[in-house]
């Protein structure tokens, strides 16, 4: 998946069937320092929002992380490896 930075809403949704409910799903990715930014943290399954642009010399990946916990707090994580570049348009003047 590749968008542009500030341009592309993301759209992420997952379904997943586990008999031990509620589930929690938490959205985030790591930025350049190694911390993570929550995007959402939840019972929704989906969410929306515009990445920052990926680092040059990663090839503009952005990892994307869904940790989905169960009620007995088991837990899955997913990773999705999205491309986001930063788009600079120049203007005739």
């Amino acid at each position: 998946t590749a968008g542009f930075k500030h341009s592309t809403k993301i759209n992420i949704s997952y379904i997943f069937k586990d008999p031990h409910q509620p589930l929690t799903y938490q959205f985030h990715y790591k930025t350049d320092h190694g911390l993570y930014t929550v995007v959402q943290y939840g019972s929704t399954d989906h969410v929306s929002t515009v990445l920052p642009s990926g680092k040059r010399n990663a090839g503009f990946i952005i990892d994307f992380e869904i940790l989905i916990t169960d009620s007995l707090s088991a837990s899955s994580n997913y990773v999705l490896h999205l491309k986001v570049i930063f788009l600079i348009l120049a203007s005739s003047v």
